[in-house]
């Protein structure tokens, strides 16, 4: 039984490995991360773009409008647009037959579009394409423990039976196939290795969706990132954990107190009876 758990480990190592060093090798956005003290939710936002020579990025706003972006030094410079709601980056390259694109939504806030996100997920954006189904709201994020809906499109068709990995920069690997529908359906890996007290003491992790499919003799591969949050019931539990720890240690305190005072009181007594 050890011998078969330790050849499992070596397994998902070497799974998690071979995913890790092609990620480094595909096209794929991820944040740079920023100094939390001077972060300002209407500031911009940097990227970095990996695999990203001889790729092209595009910037769609709430209302479908399609900015150009170009990376520098492989990272990009995403500015507010005024806009409010989800905004998109597509990053796209194409070498021998292989098509590869990299999408992630991105929250701005600005002035109300009226749009709504679905229309921004609805719009096609990539000939293969994961779609988020739906989209998290500003403040709901995805979550560990949590499930998550997604649904790929190959030439703006549901694709079924496509094969969709997901790993996360914790160290989690999971896999699925998408139904009729072309979609597939995930339990969000719950592997924050440690929970604060309060949700902005718990850094978001990165979670990376994968799928690939051949169409005469051409093959495209597509990537989508986000971030995904510590599930709010665990630092939730913490602060209540803190609350009773300290409402014990005010508890013990008062009962100290008063009986101090009661055995002073009773000393008065026996005194002033002799």
């Amino acid at each position: 039984m050890t011998n078969l758990i330790k050849l499992q480990q070596i397994i998902i190592y070497s799974l998690l490995c071979f995913i890790t060093i092609n990620a480094n090798a595909s096209l794929i956005i991820r944040p740079v991360p920023i100094d939390e003290h001077n972060h300002n939710r209407r500031a911009g936002k940097i990227f970095s773009l990996y695999g990203h020579e001889g790729s092209t990025v595009q910037m769609i706003a709430p209302d479908l409008q399609v900015q150009q972006l170009k990376p520098v030094n492989g990272k990009l410079n995403f500015k507010p647009t005024g806009k409010d709601n989800y905004h998109v980056l597509i990053a796209k390259r194409e070498h021998n037959k292989v098509y590869e694109t990299a999408i992630r939504y991105v929250y701005s806030f600005g002035k109300p579009t009226g749009k709504s996100p679905s229309e921004l997920t609805a719009f096609s954006k990539s000939e293969l394409e994961i779609i988020p189904d739906p989209l998290p709201r500003e403040h709901w994020h995805y979550k560990a423990g949590a499930q998550a809906t997604f649904i790929v499109h190959f030439d703006g068709v549901p694709l079924p039976s496509a094969d969709v990995s997901l790993s996360t920069s914790n160290a989690s690997l999971l896999s699925s196939t998408t139904d009729t529908q072309g979609r597939v359906v995930f339990k969000l890996p719950d592997d924050f290795k440690q929970t604060l007290a309060g949700n902005r003491a718990n850094k978001p992790a990165e979670l990376l969706l994968h799928v690939k499919h051949h169409d005469n003799q051409k093959q495209y591969s597509t990537w989508l990132s986000a971030d995904y949050r510590v599930n709010p019931a665990h630092w939730r539990d913490t602060n209540l954990g803190v609350v009773i720890a300290g409402g014990g240690f005010i508890f013990g305190v008062l009962l100290t107190g008063l009986g101090f005072r009661t055995k002073h009181s009773e000393k008065n007594k026996i005194r002033g009876g002799k």
